[in-house]
């Protein structure tokens, strides 16, 4: 009679436990699947974000928005995004495999064909006006990634 009781207590503890081990299981598995690259469970595809030469470019863009002066540099991918709500100031950084100066001759030949002024460019600064509004773009190239980035910093006033 006794064992009856203890076998009857058993086999709800034995049920338990496995119940206990398929959630963790699937836990751990769901992390596991959920955790590797895209790139390992897609084709691999011709992008421009993507190259054979230094490092890739992010996918997709973070969240933010395009100045609407000017539209971005061809095959950019979009940072960094920051607007502070009281000046209206906007800073937007984005990488691309362009090199320094094709992106300066884009925003060159973008910005001067509205109107705008470029008012200086020394070493890795351009400086562009169209009265009240600046706006200042920087320019990097890592070449170890063969990556340039550049940011816009934009003052309405």
């Amino acid at each position: 009679m006794n064992s009856e009781k203890e076998s009857s207590k058993t086999v709800p503890i034995v049920v338990g436990v496995v119940i206990v081990l398929l959630v963790i299981g699937g836990l751990v598995f769901y992390l596991i699947t959920r955790s590797k690259p895209e790139t390992e469970t897609t084709a691999p595809t011709t992008t421009p974000t993507q190259t054979t030469e230094g490092k890739a470019l992010p996918s997709k863009d973070v969240m933010g928005t395009d100045l609407g002066i000017a539209s971005r540099s061809p095959n950019s991918v979009r940072v960094a995004y920051s607007k502070s709500s009281d000046s209206g100031v906007t800073k937007i950084s984005y990488q691309t495999k362009d090199s320094v100066d094709q992106v300066k001759e884009y925003y060159y030949e973008e910005l001067t064909s509205s109107g705008w002024q470029m008012t200086s460019s020394e070493g890795p600064q351009v400086k562009f006006e169209k009265e009240p509004a600046r706006l200042y773009l920087w320019f990097s190239y890592n070449e170890s990634d063969q990556i340039t980035e550049y940011e816009l910093r934009y003052f309405p006033e």
